[in-house]
């Protein structure tokens, strides 16, 4: 089943955080995933948005996604965004219509 992984960071430090980019779309690639958006001014609907970038990416699956979280790639470059932002991370399942 699809999953999404849907981030939300507030960066505190560009420069810091520019070396969490820098290593993301390599640490990425092995797992199948898709990166669907990335915004830091969305449009809000209702309520109150996040404060900074918003991510979603798409992953066949949770195991693949778990997989890449733990990954010595990702988790190489993980110190850089949490030095340089604060927020959370969270997956969710996708839906399909009946």
């Amino acid at each position: 089943m699809t999953v999404y992984a849907m981030a939300f960071v507030e960066i505190n430090d560009r420069e810091h955080y520019a070396k969490y980019e820098a290593g993301f779309m390599e640490a990425l690639a092995p797992f199948g995933a898709e990166i669907l958006a990335v915004d830091e001014d969305p449009n809000v609907l209702e309520g109150e948005a996040p404060k900074g970038r918003i991510v979603l990416i798409r992953f066949p699956s949770a195991e693949k996604l778990d997989t890449w979280y733990n990954s010595d790639a990702y988790q190489a470059i993980l110190p850089f965004r949490k030095a340089a932002s604060n927020g959370h991370v969270i997956s969710v399942k996708g839906f399909e219509m009946p």
